[in-house]
């Protein structure tokens, strides 16, 4: 999901709620235990909007060349979906 930066702040839209409502019905019907975003190192404002979303940093991190010449780090964030992921990820 791509938001744009101005609109961090505001309030998703019911469209938008609706969106991410049937993105995680659709893994879950997949079976998909977990949904994972990669979020730029040092944008606190995207970080808090995933956290609103039921996203956390899992640990992970890399170095992202793919996008731009200059490469930059982001965070993996994921989002438990079924009470088995749940289970395993506060066991560790």
């Amino acid at each position: 999901m791509n938001i744009d930066p101005r609109n961090l702040d505001t309030r998703l839209d019911e469209h938008e709620w609706q969106a991410q409502e049937r993105a995680m019905r659709e893994a879950i019907n997949r079976e998909h235990g977990a949904m994972t975003l990669w979020v730029v190192k040092g944008n606190d404002r995207a970080c808090r909007f995933y956290e609103r979303l039921g996203f956390a940093p899992d640990g992970a991190a890399r170095s992202n060349t793919r996008f731009l010449r200059t490469p930059f780090d982001e965070l993996r964030y994921r989002k438990a979906l079924s009470a088995h992921e749940q289970r395993h990820r506060e066991i560790g």
